[in-house]
């Protein structure tokens, strides 16, 4: 006697359906037991109305079924890929104000594991029901700084045994322009002179440059890397350490990174995660900048508007003058705010505002010696 089991599916999601996004998913039988699921996604629309939810994205995943394969209960592990575009939804209660009020567009890719059920409607027909969990947490900007410390201080060692241990990097992304920081203890004893260190500096910075273009790839991005922004060979300032560790110099904060400067723990706002108290008032942002993103923050909402949610960011870079921040951003959070006529004149009050205390961080730093505002 022949018997013949289901070698084959061809799926559409419901969910992808209902916005316009096109799909289809295949699903094959590789044993009793197990099948393999290859979904595809595209949706390249553009409204004028400014929403995206353009990406295309595929996913890989193996299944196990507890029964037959394409019969009742089975568990997935899955990888995925996606490109995407999304971001300016509607203003509805169930979407965060996150994809409401920001664009976020780029790579992502990553893995999860995934729980379904599959009801046989009729001969060739039925309905897949899956619950999944994934984790994609690497854009570009993510990768970059992730993959170069492991980079510096992993392969790139044996080659440029100069380098310390104590390596930070940091990156910043505003569109298409990426700025990589660096800030990489040396170690003395293995520096002979003032050229030697150059010398090192120099073949840290090819060796970095070279190995983030191939992280980069072929993602359309600008680069720009800084190397020990903090040096100043004019004046003889050298990142130079005995262990290769800041520590020793006593910098190793030790504050409570929970404490903010408006007395509230917030974890569902944004927030810095540097510790507000701690280190000194003098150059050291993460007390400085935190206080003045809240005066900034105080100021906008009491001289534009006192309607809408005010987020100020501030971005330093290792070696700059604390009042020239590498990025700067006022946000006036309020529903519709992209169509109010008074957006123009709030941008231009708002700008005007934070120029103004960037001009005057040494009033900062006195209203925090003079105990004039709060550090927790």
């Amino acid at each position: 006697m022949k018997t013949w089991a289901q070698q084959v599916a061809v799926k559409s999601n419901l969910l992808y359906d209902a916005t316009a996004t096109m799909n289809l998913g295949l699903e094959f039988g590789l044993a009793r037991k197990w099948t393999l699921d290859i979904p595809f996604n595209y949706n390249p629309w553009k409204p004028a109305n400014g929403r995206r939810l353009a990406h295309f994205g595929v996913q890989p995943e193996v299944r196990y079924w507890f029964c037959e394969r394409f019969t009742r209960m089975f568990v997935g592990i899955h990888a995925h890929y996606a490109d995407f575009n999304v971001g300016g939804w509607p203003k509805w209660s169930f979407i965060s104000k996150n994809m409401q009020n920001n664009r976020y567009e780029g790579e992502l890719y990553g893995a999860g594991f995934s729980f379904g059920r599959s009801w046989i409607l009729k001969r060739r027909w039925s309905i897949e029901a899956t619950f999944g969990v994934g984790y994609a947490p690497f854009s570009i900007t993510d990768r970059l700084v992730l993959q170069t410390e492991e980079y510096i201080n992993g392969v790139m060692k044996k080659d440029l045994p100069e380098t310390g241990q104590d390596v930070k990097v940091m990156a910043s992304r505003v569109g298409d322009d990426i700025t990589m920081t660096v800030a990489c203890a040396m170690i003395d004893k293995r520096i002979d002179d003032v050229d030697h260190y150059k010398s090192s500096i120099e073949q840290l910075y090819n060796s970095v440059y070279d190995n983030a273009l191939k992280i980069i790839g072929s993602e359309k991005v600008n680069f720009k890397l800084d190397i020990n922004t903090g040096d100043d060979y004019d004046r003889g300032v050298y990142y130079l350490t005995c262990t290769g560790m800041s520590q020793e110099m006593g910098d190793d904060g030790s504050v409570g990174r929970g404490n903010r400067c408006n007395g509230l723990i917030t974890p569902y706002r944004p927030m810095s995660m540097e510790a507000t108290s701690g280190k000194n008032p003098i150059t050291h942002i993460g007390k400085i900048y935190n206080v003045m993103s809240k005066l900034i923050a105080d100021d906008v909402a009491a001289k534009v508007t006192n309607e809408a949610e005010i987020r100020v960011r501030l971005l330093s870079q290792i070696g700059k003058p604390v009042s020239e921040p590498l990025n700067a951003s006022v946000q006036i959070v309020l529903p519709d705010a992209e169509t109010n006529p008074n957006l123009p004149k709030w941008k231009s009050e708002a700008e005007a505002i934070a120029a103004d205390w960037l001009d005057n961080v040494d009033k900062v730093s006195d209203m925090i010696i003079e105990g004039k505002v709060r550090t927790f």
